[in-house]
């Protein structure tokens, strides 16, 4: 038995009904040859259609999105991050540079490097990396040991490789220990091969002794890497070991006044000729 009609009949303005026809053809919804009107107001009453106008995306909001898909690629969660970006893809109205930017996100994989070295790690294999710096120099790291560790809200891969020659001279000068220490980018790898050899068993790292006053005392939060914590007197002294002092560098200076490096000399030396070139640039006298 065939299924029982029902009839509708609707008051149209001029060339809606050809609009419909056309809406129709482009979907896929024919009678015969012909597109079917009634076949489409069919499929958006069986809600098969999505209809309304493709959703648009705000400057923030924008933002906000190649935020949180950067944050999952570092994580190593493509699939998440593919799915966001073929979900806005297929229902926002962007313009053309996004569109393109979440297109060649899908396409290119950019967390690939990510999964290759999970699995060296893993394997403890040492491999050679090849890599593109900031200045856009391509140079070749053969790697006895790696680790993924967030800097500033962002996951990046430490490295203990051969190379040393690039170091800048200032690091080597006072920090002679970590000079095998690198801090890569992820998105910055260009291409990674196995390597024979022997994996480490970490990074170098020197002992670091900071020491906190006044509102710092308690603000301080503890690091992963902080191995001492006592407060005696209102001071509060802290023991990290650290692999990379430009982060910590970089920590510390949001302290200002109230955080000192007490040890080594290297590191403490090295801060105090910054704060000195720093002073020139402002014409400060000491």
């Amino acid at each position: 038995m065939s299924s029982k009609k029902e009839t509708l009949t609707l008051s149209l303005s001029g060339g809606t009904k050809a609009k419909l026809e056309e809406i129709a053809r482009e979907l896929g919804f024919f009678w015969g040859k012909s597109p079917s009107p009634s076949a489409l107001v069919t499929a958006i009453a069986a809600k098969e259609l999505e209809v309304g106008k493709p959703f648009k995306l705000e400057e923030n909001q924008i933002k906000a999105l190649r935020k949180a898909l950067a944050v999952l690629i570092d994580n190593g969660d493509m699939p998440e991050a593919e799915t966001i970006a073929r979900h806005i893809l297929d229902k926002a109205q962007l313009e053309f540079a996004i569109k393109k930017e979440l297109i060649q996100l899908t396409n290119k994989h950019l967390d690939k490097w990510r999964l290759v070295v999970d699995k060296y790690i893993e394997r403890q294999q040492p491999f050679e990396l090849i890599y593109k710096n900031s200045q856009e120099q391509e140079l070749l790291f053969t790697v006895h040991f790696a680790q993924i560790d967030p800097h500033e809200k962002r996951l990046y891969l430490n490295i203990w490789c051969e190379e040393t020659k690039d170091i800048a001279e200032k690091n080597q000068k006072y920090f002679p220990s970590l000079v095998h220490n690198r801090c890569l980018r992820l998105d910055r790898i260009q291409g990674i091969i196995p390597k024979s050899g022997t994996w480490r068993v970490g990074l170098d790292y020197i002992e670091v002794h900071l020491q906190f006053t006044g509102w710092m005392v308690k603000a301080y939060k503890p690091r992963e890497e902080d191995i001492g914590d006592e407060t005696n007197n209102k001071i509060r002294k802290i023991t990290r070991r650290v692999f990379n002092p430009f982060w910590l560098i970089r920590e510390i200076k949001g302290y200002g006044e109230y955080c000192t490096i007490v040890k080594p000399d290297g590191l403490r030396n090295y801060f105090r000729q910054e704060l000195i070139e720093m002073c020139q640039l402002y014409n400060i006298e000491i």
